[in-house]
């Protein structure tokens, strides 16, 4: 579960980050708010673009490229509270 600031925490509500602010880790990483499988990455210049599977759906991380996820790999991704924003109506 992740915190956000100004939240009820007993309520649900969905929250959008944007990919590169996204941190794909180790899934026994400290911190880890969401397991997830890469299903795919594409080099994209100055970075890479990976989709990962996850229990909230598919999710699109912009990632360094000194990171290198092969497709399959189980993952953690990680978010900052400070930088999630509430979705009205979603």
């Amino acid at each position: 579960m992740v915190e956000v600031p100004g939240l009820d925490a007993g309520g649900a509500t969905r929250l959008m980050a944007r990919p590169e602010q996204i941190d794909i880790v180790a899934p026994d990483a400290d911190g880890v708010h969401l397991p997830g499988k890469i299903l795919s990455r594409y080099f994209n210049g100055g970075h890479m673009d990976y989709r990962i599977a996850s229990d909230a759906g598919e999710i699109a991380v912009h990632a360094s490229t000194a990171q290198d996820w092969a497709p399959g790999t189980a993952v953690g991704l990680r978010f900052d509270p400070d930088r999630l924003w509430p979705l009205e109506g979603a």
